[in-house]
């Protein structure tokens, strides 16, 4: 029964993986009920935090000599989700994306993003660096993936990792709120119709983490 203490670029279904289980399993196990509570995302955790892991259980399936079974493993990959809009903050359409994942392509042959603008594709849940590729020719565009290494928006770094992806920081990602995070939380709520204090609060931050992370 050990106790696995978060590391940079560990998420659920990273850990989860690890030690051979679904991430629903170490996510709902009644151990695990402070860290559902404290971080509500299973897939955006901070350095240190602990997740128990529970002893596994043997499973028997029954299966006749001289014959051939197969046996699927469900949970796997995990989904990476990214969502594209321009400048007016429509959706980019229909525009081809490649994804690459430790030297390895792991997005289909031909993808597109949806209607909504999103990059939907399945990467193995232990990933941690990538490149994404977005468009053709002489519009291509390549984005860096730094998989897992977003922190909860209840820090300093993950409000500024936040703003970064959404265009609006362009600084280092760290725990200093200096006068570059205030600006650029103030034009964030400026474009979201808040009162433009560049200070952090809850509902800034509850806004913050819909828009970035809910995909909206």
């Amino acid at each position: 029964m050990p106790i696995h203490k978060v590391e940079v670029g560990d998420c659920l279904s990273s850990i989860a993986d690890k030690f051979g289980f679904f991430w629903e399993t170490l996510w709902d196990d009644p151990n695990n009920a402070q860290l559902r509570a404290l971080r509500t995302d299973p897939n955006v955790l901070l350095p240190g935090d602990s997740v128990y892991v529970p002893d596994k259980r043997e499973k028997t399936e029954p299966g006749e000599t001289g014959e051939v079974h197969v046996f699927q493993l469900k949970g796997v990959p995990a989904m990476l989700r990214i969502q594209f809009v321009d400048e007016d903050g429509n959706p980019r359409a229909n525009v081809p994306f490649k994804i690459v994942v430790d030297g390895k392509p792991v997005s289909d042959a031909g993808a597109v993003t949806d209607a909504k603008g999103m990059v939907i594709c399945g990467i193995p849940p232990q990933a941690r660096q990538g490149t994404l590729t977005l468009g053709e020719g002489e519009s291509t565009e390549t984005y860096p993936l730094d998989l897992g290494h977003l922190n909860p928006v209840t820090t300093i770094s993950g409000v500024k990792r936040r703003l970064f992806n959404l265009g609006f920081f362009d600084g280092a990602v760290d725990e200093s709120w200096d006068e570059a995070a205030k600006k650029s939380l103030t034009a964030f709520q400026l474009a979201y119709g808040l009162e433009p204090t560049g200070e952090l609060d809850d509902a800034v931050r509850e806004l913050l983490r819909g828009v970035h992370d809910g995909g909206y």
